[in-house]
């Protein structure tokens, strides 16, 4: 190729999300030429080296500057969309935004993000929180609502407790294991052989707590106390 661009035989149009990479891999695809060499010649001469000049890169696909600058995403700026009219800046690197005020607020939005993912990772240093019956992630919370949920809907928590209510009465109705009670001395627990606490007046007490009264009372109507 001459350093003079000419049209070449099979010109595309840009897509909407087309960069100035994409698009100068498919206008190589069109025309079966190699995209490494077509980049290359789009580049200033004599060197060819940098980024490919939109100038030229405009008279290959038959188009004007100022459509492919509007066209291309990679020279809108990328905070508010306005065509960026000078692809380097001052240092050399390549232009992303249109203006101070738009560099300072993707700044000030990017650390606002990191500082919110710090905040999720000390949170909930095990990773995100799930619902305990379907897995789904849970939502934060929001507003007044300051404690985690268990749930991800009303549904899966009105199904949790109906899960946890038929587990109860299964084990109810399933016989208890058999209960051997220890010598009754007015200290100990006969069920557990825990401290027997002393009320200060009244009657002693005879089970440490109402769950030992309630195993030996079921032991008792199964049949498996063993005095």
């Amino acid at each position: 190729m001459n350093d003079q661009p000419r049209l070449l035989p099979f010109p595309i149009r840009p897509r909407p999300d087309d960069t100035t990479n994409t698009f100068i891999q498919r206008l190589a695809e069109a025309n079966h030429l190699s995209p490494r060499h077509l980049r290359t010649y789009l580049c200033p001469p004599p060197g060819h080296r940098g980024r490919p000049c939109l100038e030229r890169l405009a008279a290959l696909c038959g188009r004007t500057r100022e459509t492919l600058q509007r066209a291309l995403i990679d020279h809108h700026c990328g905070r508010c969309g306005r065509i960026l009219h000078a692809a380097t800046s001052k240092s050399g690197r390549p232009t992303r935004w249109c203006s101070r005020a738009c560099r300072q607020a993707e700044y000030r939005e990017r650390e606002a993000a990191m500082i919110k993912a710090r905040a999720h990772a000390r949170r909930y240093p095990d990773g995100e929180p799930t619902c305990q019956r379907c897995a789904r992630p849970l939502r934060p919370a929001t507003g007044r609502r300051t404690r985690s949920t268990r749930w991800c809907s009303p549904t899966c928590k009105e199904a949790a407790a109906r899960e946890q209510r038929e587990a109860s009465r299964q084990s109810r109705l399933a016989p208890p294991a058999a209960l051997r009670l220890r010598p009754a001395d007015g200290l100990t627990c006969p069920a557990c052989g825990a401290q027997l606490k002393s009320p200060g007046r009244g009657r002693p007490p005879r089970w440490c707590s109402k769950r030992c009264r309630q195993a030996v009372f079921r032991a008792r109507q199964w049949g498996i106390l063993i005095s």
